[in-house]
């Protein structure tokens, strides 16, 4: 075995009793660099105390645990240069300042004044450079999103802090049918005017929990808004399917809706032509052609 395939993490075998408590009972496992691993299972499977114990915060009472070779019983600070761990719960004092909870765990992990200092000056010095890298960044990003014309994003990218306080004439939302309300609302409250486009007809989203979906969150705002306000809906009949399709009836069995039939439309500029129409659900207005 070469040693790029030597595992990173090996456990074997690992237990660990409390009173009353088989927390663990022979864990074993391993993992190679570059694997992504996850270690699941149900409320008191023993996940957190595997955990504990691979870190070194807790000794287990049969098996062992190597990290990078380090096995984290006989030599726990080898194995800790190569392991972070994220406990879950927060393991600093609330009523502490971070300055006094770093000294604090440097005096019971005994690092000499000398090297605290020197780590102190490190931080400071990290933190200014990552200052300066993130007003880089933001100076780029504030660069290109003045010249952009059109920006794309997801639902919830849409309060990413590079566009977070942006605010947009109009917002389009594709797959609106498909669409969450709650998290439509996160572009809309960005914009002036709003395009729902997609299918109100189509399957709603899947939503994993029963009662939140008997509660109305199966219910897309496309659907909703169609319901509200028929007359602002737009039936596009200008894509491949409906080469063929009969436009006059086609608005008859939408109950008179309009029809925007692009394949006659080639006299018209190219925007147009494209069957590019803005259409405000949920206004109660009719339709206006976007401008190009």
């Amino acid at each position: 075995m070469s040693v790029e395939d030597q595992p990173v993490i090996r456990i074997s075998g690992l237990s660990k009793r409390f009173p009353g408590v088989h927390a663990v009972e022979e864990v074993s496992f391993d993992v190679r660099a570059g694997e992504i691993f996850g270690l699941v299972g149900p409320d008191g499977a023993g996940k957190t105390t595997t955990l504990r114990m691979l870190a070194g915060v807790l000794p287990p009472e049969v098996g062992t645990a190597t990290v990078a070779g380090f096995d984290v019983t006989r030599d726990p600070e080898g194995a800790k240069q190569h392991l972070s761990y994220m406990p879950q719960r927060f393991g600093l004092y609330e009523d502490l300042t971070v300055d006094e909870n770093i000294g604090f765990y440097a005096d019971l992990f005994g690092v000499k004044k000398a090297e605290r200092e020197q780590r102190k000056a490190l931080f400071d010095e990290a933190r200014k450079i990552m200052k300066q890298v993130e007003n880089t960044e933001q100076y780029i990003m504030d660069d290109l999103l003045a010249k952009a014309q059109v920006i794309t994003a997801t639902l919830v990218g849409a309060n990413h802090y590079t566009v977070k306080n942006l605010r947009f004439h109009t917002v389009v939302i594709d797959e609106a049918g498909q669409a969450l309300e709650p998290a439509c609302w996160i572009p809309i409250l960005k914009a002036q005017k709003v395009v729902l486009a997609g299918d109100h007809c189509q399957l709603s989203p899947t939503v994993k929990s029963n009662e939140a979906a008997r509660s109305g969150l199966s219910t897309t705002l496309l659907e909703k808004c169609t319901a509200l306000h028929p007359e602002a809906v737009v039936l596009l009949v200008d894509h491949r399917a409906f080469q063929e399709l009969d436009v006059d009836l086609v608005a008859a069995l939408v109950g008179g809706k309009r029809v925007l039939d692009a394949r006659n439309a080639l006299d018209r500029p190219a925007w147009q032509a494209r069957g590019f129409e803005v259409s405000v659900l949920g206004s109660g207005r009719d339709s206006q052609p976007a401008q190009a």
